[in-house]
């Protein structure tokens, strides 16, 4: 899993203008994110989504312990893969 996740790194992400801020529009960051790809030729795709999500829900440490989280080892706080639970 490791070897996969290593070939599958994001290597090419375009440089903005110098005029553009990066999160200027969403047209702009999806843009930019279609624009992205691997050395081996993964290409990232996205979409915008424009419904409203609730904020401040919070779980209990017991529905954060159910969830199946594997940390990636180079930077765990911000890379990890969520997998369906085995129940």
């Amino acid at each position: 899993l490791h070897s996969a996740l290593a070939k599958s790194t994001l290597t090419h992400c375009p440089k903005f203008p110098d005029h553009l801020s990066p999160l200027e529009s969403f047209e702009l960051i999806l843009n930019y994110i279609a624009t992205t790809s691997t050395r081996t030729g993964l290409r990232v795709t996205s979409q915008l989504n424009p419904q409203r999500y609730e904020t401040g829900i919070r779980i209990t440490d017991e529905q954060m312990a159910a969830l199946n989280i594997t940390a990636n080892q180079h930077i765990p706080k911000w890379n990890y893969t969520i997998s369906p639970c085995s129940n």
